[in-house]
């Protein structure tokens, strides 16, 4: 055992030790909590828990990690503040929540604010740690003994929600307004496989595969606003979203790697670098109505429509040769450079409209109609130039390559379901129904690739 895992389990004993003394104290003489005065403006209850976690792994610690991602060190246990307002102040009731904080993996804070009748204020914050390196997960094949994973990751995750409705209890009139975010950052490993490319001569590279670095940045931003109330005797609303996203990969091998294959003859890389990035938005709009007639006839519809689109964008630098035997068949690449871009749009329509017709108390008739229909498309383009020599330093001709791809996708779908249920008794009833779907419309239509020249 290393002295810093003797040292973290003597100051996990002190302290445990010493929570236990306070507390044999504290049972000894518990004082009466003095009542809040009649005129206090606020009642207050909290409670916050402080913990520590000493840890000693016996065995695989990155198979501990993996699984749990526990550590050693402070922690924060359920909490909670709860403030209630006795008079007419600016709100009614605030309340903060939190657990997990610390050597956790994951923790948690909610913080609500609520006026009657004004306003609600809902608020949910959010820390994941995952760690993943399992040996016999994408271990290097040439290896005699697994150390490590190729695909190694140690994300943190944070996520919030912002929620605020105005006028809650009314009927007639609610506004609602929200914002949500995403942000996921991590070191890491890969695997990736250079150079691999056919040239115009004939010439064709399987090329290597390599264990790569990486860095994640992956984030995400959600803004909402709605109405909802009663509108000529209507249940109505409608909400309106906005989100974008932005992710920007780096895939990277900063010094000479000689690659997976312990061979000789094997390629090598002196250096690579792959930037990804994509980003792109989604535009999305929901209204529903609903009314009751006479308490017989229940009328129900809904329409979605969302409008989303993506451009991506790939940056490829590599540096190496495809072997290192120093003979007129290796190729020395000076630059391998490569580039992709791509955009895609799909527009969709969802449409939902329903009845209930209340015959009886016991017998029930209702028929719900569905409508769906999108239309994707997009397309990339690819081009790669390659500047190398063979293995003696005599220079080749270089290699242009060129791609480029075109699809359009439409969908058409129609649906309806009738079905009528009936109550025999309180504990016996019967349905029945019947679903027509006629076969979906789809047309696809592309655009040839061109080869690679």
């Amino acid at each position: 055992m290393t002295s810093n895992k003797i040292q973290q389990m003597i100051l996990s004993a002190g302290i445990c030790l010493l929570t236990l003394t306070m507390a044999a104290i504290g049972q000894k003489a518990t004082p009466t909590p003095t009542p809040a005065p009649e005129d206090a403006d606020y009642t207050v209850t909290s409670s916050i828990e402080f913990g520590w976690r000493g840890l000693d792994v016996n065995g695989n610690n990155e198979k501990f990690r993996s699984d749990l991602n526990y550590k050693p060190g402070p922690r924060v246990f359920d909490s909670s503040f709860l403030m209630d307002a006795k008079h007419n102040e600016g709100f009614d009731h605030l309340l903060f929540q939190s657990s997990g904080w610390g050597s956790d993996p994951s923790g948690f804070f909610r913080g609500n604010l609520d006026k009657a009748g004004l306003y609600k204020f809902t608020s949910t914050v959010r820390r994941n740690r995952y760690y993943n390196n399992l040996d016999n997960f994408a271990p290097i094949w040439s290896q005699a003994v697994n150390t490590f994973s190729q695909h190694k990751f140690n994300t943190v995750r944070n996520l919030g929600d912002f929620d605020l409705t105005m006028f809650p209890d009314s009927e007639k009139l609610r506004l609602k307004f929200g914002y949500s975010y995403n942000r996921n950052r991590c070191p890491g490993m890969y695997s990736m496989r250079w150079p691999s490319f056919s040239s115009f001569s004939g010439t064709s590279i399987r090329g290597e595969e390599y264990n790569v670095l990486t860095n994640w940045n992956n984030n995400s931003d959600d803004f909402r606003a709605g109405v909802e109330g009663k509108l000529l005797g209507f249940n109505v609303g409608l909400n309106y979203g906005y989100r974008q996203f932005h992710d920007g990969n780096t895939f990277y091998i900063p010094t000479l790697n000689t690659g997976n294959d312990p061979g000789t003859t094997s390629s090598s890389a002196t250096f690579y670098n792959r930037d990804y990035r994509s980003r792109g938005n989604t535009n999305y709009f929901n209204f529903f109505m609903q009314r009751t007639f006479a308490e017989k006839f229940d009328l129900t519809g809904r329409l979605i429509y969302s409008a989303a689109k993506s451009d991506v964008n790939e940056n490829d630098l590599g540096v190496g040769r495809t072997s290192n035997a120093n003979t007129s068949a290796t190729i020395l690449l000076d630059a391998d450079t490569i580039g992709v871009t791509g955009r895609v749009k799909r527009p969709q329509t969802r449409a939902d409209v329903g009845f209930t017709y209340r015959v009886t108390d016991k017998f029930r008739i209702s028929n719900t109609f569905s409508f769906d229909q999108f239309n994707g498309n997009g397309g990339n383009l690819f081009l790669e130039d390659i500047i190398s020599r063979n293995g003696l330093g005599v220079a080749r001709p270089a290699d242009h390559g060129y791609k480029s791809d075109w699809r359009a996708t439409s969908y058409h779908k129609y649906t309806n379901y009738i079905e009528a249920d009936f109550d025999l008794s309180r504990k016996v009833g019967f349905n029945f129904g019947y679903k027509y779907s006629p076969d979906a419309r789809c047309s696809v239509s592309s655009r040839s690739p061109r080869p690679m020249r």
